[in-house]
Order: C-alpha cells, then structure tokens, then sequence
C-alpha cells in the first residue's frame, strides 16, 4: 500500500512539471492575398530572405502582427501546447503600409494614403486617355462594341461608332445604359 501511495504521489508531482511544446508549422504563403508567414527562421534577416523570395521580389514586414504572436504566447505560458510565432510579410508595399496603420503605426498610415492618391491619380489618367482615344474612335464610321466582365461579377458593354459612345452596365439588380454624343 506504500508503495502504491509512493507512486501516486510521484505521478502526482510528475504532471505538475511540464513543458510547454511548440507545435511545428511550415512557412505558409496565400497565394489570394500575397500574404507570407514565416514560422522557421531565428532572426527577422534570415524571415525577410525566405519572404522575399515567395514574392519573387521584395517582401514588406509588419512587425505589428509579429509582436501580437508574441504578446499572444506571453499570455499563453502555461499552456502545454501553443502555436509558434511568425514573422509576418505581404509582398505589395501598399498592403502592408494599411495594415500597419491598422494598429496604430501614423508614418505607415501617412505612407499608404500617399500611395492611394497616387494609385487614384493614375487610374484618373489613365481612364481619361482611354476615353480620349474611345472618343476619336467613335467619330468613325461604323459600329464597334467591347464586353467586359467586372471583378464585382457585373458586366460592362460599351459600344461606340457614328459619333455616340454607349456604356451599358449589368448586374443582379438590374441595369442601366448611358450614351454620349462625342461631337457636343
């Protein structure tokens, strides 16, 4: 019976002591959102090598998602398993600049509304010479249309020729066309 009660005491005291396991993850790259996490690399060099080498260039960190993986095992100490903290990458710098003015990082706040404007100054350029040329092309004689699905699933048909220009759109809700006389 001692030494029954002896063993019991010693598995007692045995299960007390414990330490916590890692579990093991591999390096993961989503390739949807250009998201990287590097589990498997001692220093933040060595992560930004492998990260930069999923983006076929350069990786950009968020070192906030980084410290809330080890503010998150901080708080899980006494767990016996947690998972493992990652170097976090995105590979457009206009992403990571959002999500780090997400926690709170004002130069990256500053930088991404930078980048916005100039993305959006762009595409005004851009769409501005588009129709520029679609303008000349429809003082031409005959008649030409373009259909073209958007990323939202709705679908633009824009026709033009005679001297008018049409825009169509489409979706579940309906739909609705407008044209433009390119001689007024």
């Amino acid at each position: 019976m001692k030494i029954f009660s002896a063993l019991m005491a010693v598995m007692a005291l045995a299960g007390c002591s414990h330490e916590q396991v890692i579990y093991h993850r591999d390096d993961y790259y989503d390739r949807n959102i250009d998201s990287i996490s590097i589990f498997n690399s001692a220093t933040l060099q060595d992560a930004q090598a492998k990260a930069n080498r999923f983006c076929n260039a350069k990786a950009f960190a968020i070192p906030e998602l980084r410290e809330k993986d080890l503010q998150r095992l901080q708080a899980e100490k006494d767990y016996l398993k947690v998972e493992p903290a990652a170097y976090h990458f995105v590979c457009k710098e206009m992403e990571a600049m959002f999500v780090r003015g997400r926690y709170g990082d004002k130069t990256s706040q500053a930088r991404y509304e930078q980048l916005s404007k100039a993305q959006s100054d762009e595409a005004t350029r851009q769409g501005a010479e588009d129709y520029k040329r679609l303008k000349q092309a429809a003082r031409a004689p005959g008649y030409f249309s373009s259909t073209e699905k958007l990323p939202d699933g709705s679908i633009m048909t824009r026709s033009w020729g005679n001297g008018v220009i049409c825009e169509s759109f489409y979706s579940e809700t309906g739909g609705y066309t407008s044209c433009d006389d390119v001689d007024e």
